[in-house]
């Protein structure tokens, strides 16, 4: 059993470096990159943080607006991220 063990992570070990090696050669086929632009129909990702960043904090203090906005942002980025 653990011969088998050994040979299946050497195999997996081979795979990886294969497929490393043929990304960092550029020998992958075309289709395979990722697109270069975003598509037509997608908003800029910098107009949805200058819309973030522009909230408005009167007096110091975030607005139930702006503060609801604020943690929809930050559920969605711990949402993303994790």
């Amino acid at each position: 059993m653990q011969a088998r063990t050994i040979l299946a992570g050497a195999a997996l070990l081979a795979g990886g470096v294969l497929i490393g090696w043929l990304a960092a050669s550029g020998r992958v086929a075309e289709r395979l990159h990722a697109q270069d632009k975003a598509p037509a129909e997608a908003a800029p990702a910098s107009a949805r943080y200058d819309e973030l960043a522009d909230t408005p904090f009167p007096e110091n203090h975030a607005t139930k607006e702006g503060a609801a906005k604020l943690m929809d942002e930050l559920l969605f980025q711990r949402g993303v991220q994790s």
